[in-house]
């Protein structure tokens, strides 16, 4: 028996010393003496029970314990699971109503997380979710048009859908990869998918973001035809471009439904899609030879196909791939990867389960706290992120940063959030309200080799004749 198990008996002997009765009284479901179990020992089985089965965690406290201290049989265990799990349905038994109307207490406290939630008539409520310190980096990094803001709807995460915004975080880096990883944006729980809920969502962001520019703003989406025509309707000044491997899909969709062969499809979708396809048209006088090309091969194989082409194929190439690319916004192949990745991480932080509303929400707003988490401890080397090169002088030694009071940390860290990263090619003023395109030739002669403070400026006397 251990030390601690024997002043354990000890205390518990005493204890009972004290009450005769209660050594003398019987258990209801036999004739043996009952004896409580201590807290100590119930706290330890209710904390172990969501990890380990009933029986490892029987056998485990016995050794732990003694014999009277310890758990007084296996049932014990699973009795104390069973009232636990109890408890947890119970509070995740609460209806969708009843959670509308936490989060609307959320918002009421200033929650800096849970920030609208907008009713309409005959409409289930719809949430919109972030925090303050996404809403900045959206404004730093994706209304400079230096990273595109991806968004995109993911199912089977609450009794409603979400819709998940993520951008590039380019202040830091993946010491692996060298890649910057992804940050999750604002996030939308809704139910209904039309026109005016998507509306309620970009509307609410285009206000928050008013402050800044957005003729620069790039969004990308699949082409769902709610989403493409309210962030058009929210961001007119903004460029939309569409995930060329949705239109990929949908068009091998068309054609199989078409009844086209195996042969005939991929030689359509070459001819959109490939390397030398339609996609990569390098100015529109060559993208309408590539389309009218297209259709006369087409004409033959599907008239189905080239009627779907022409209405709507060809018009979303145009405006939502190829002219992006000419503006030199994308490389014309752009995909929704990055919010197919976060959606993957959020099916992953719910263990791929449908979660009750107010539990999603928190585990959303935990993902959000950790990533910026990781984002300040970045700048003494720690975490999951590094610095990248253009925020490589915010760099802190964990020396100096220990030493460090908190209000001078988060002046730190406020600093390091509030840099912008010059674009190549352009300047920025002083106080940063005017961008333009920097000088290229620093007033240098063609041809000149030396700095100019070395240089003497002189003109050449014409010979006399």
């Amino acid at each position: 028996m251990g030390e601690g198990g024997l002043k354990s008996s000890l205390a518990l002997v005493e204890y009972v010393g004290k009450f005769p009765g209660l050594a003398s009284h019987g258990n209801s479901r036999g004739t043996n003496e009952y004896i409580r179990t201590p807290d100590y020992v119930l706290d330890e089985i209710a904390h172990r029970v969501a990890i380990d089965k009933p029986k490892q965690i029987y056998d485990a406290l016995k050794v732990k314990y003694d014999e009277v201290t310890g758990p007084s049989s296996i049932q014990q265990v699973k009795d104390k699971k069973k009232n636990l799990t109890r408890t947890d349905a119970q509070h995740s038994r609460k209806n969708i109503a009843d959670h509308i109307q936490t989060l609307q207490t959320m918002i009421g406290q200033g929650h800096p997380f849970v920030r609208c939630l907008i009713h309409s008539s005959n409409k289930s409520p719809c949430t919109i979710l972030y925090t303050d310190e996404q809403l900045q980096d959206i404004k730093n990094y994706c209304c400079t048009g230096q990273t595109i803001l991806g968004v995109d709807k993911t199912f089977n995460l609450c009794d409603m859908h979400v819709t998940v915004t993520c951008y590039k975080q380019l202040s830091v880096v993946r010491p692996k990869t060298n890649d910057h990883p992804l940050f999750f944006g604002p996030m939308y729980i809704h139910d209904n998918s039309d026109f005016e809920a998507y509306c309620q969502f970009f509307l609410h962001l285009k206000m928050k973001l008013a402050s800044s520019p957005l003729g620069q703003l790039v969004i990308g989406s699949d082409d769902e035809h709610a989403l493409v025509k309210s962030v058009t309707t929210a961001f007119p000044e903004s460029t939309h471009i569409l995930c060329i491997r949705h239109l990929r899909k949908n068009a091998l969709q068309k054609l199989t439904d078409d009844a086209v062969t195996l042969t005939d499809r991929n030689s359509l979708l070459d001819m959109i899609f490939g390397d030398k396809g339609i996609v990569a048209s390098d100015d529109s006088i060559c993208f309408e030879a590539k389309c009218d090309l297209f259709e006369g091969h087409c004409a033959g194989i599907s008239q189905s196909f080239l009627r779907y082409f022409q209405s709507r194929l060809r018009p979303q190439l145009k405006a939502k791939v190829v002219d992006p690319c000419h503006k030199e916004v994308t490389d014309g192949r752009w995909t929704n990867n990055n919010c197919e990745s976060v959606n993957h991480i959020l099916k992953q932080a719910i263990d791929w389960k449908s979660k009750p509303l107010t539990d999603l929400v928190e585990i959303l707003h935990n993902l959000v706290k950790g990533q910026f988490a990781d984002l300040r401890s970045a700048l003494i080397g720690t975490g999951e992120f590094r610095l990248s090169d253009t925020h490589r002088h915010f760099q802190v030694t964990k020396t100096d940063y220990i030493q460090m009071s908190s209000d001078r940390r988060n002046k730190v860290f406020d600093r390091f959030r509030r840099f912008l990263i010059p674009k190549p090619g352009y300047t920025t003023s002083t106080d940063g309200l005017s961008t333009i395109v920097a000088p290229r030739t620093h007033g240098k002669k063609p041809g000149q080799v030396k700095r100019k403070v070395n240089v003497r400026t002189l003109t050449n006397k014409r010979p006399k004749v």
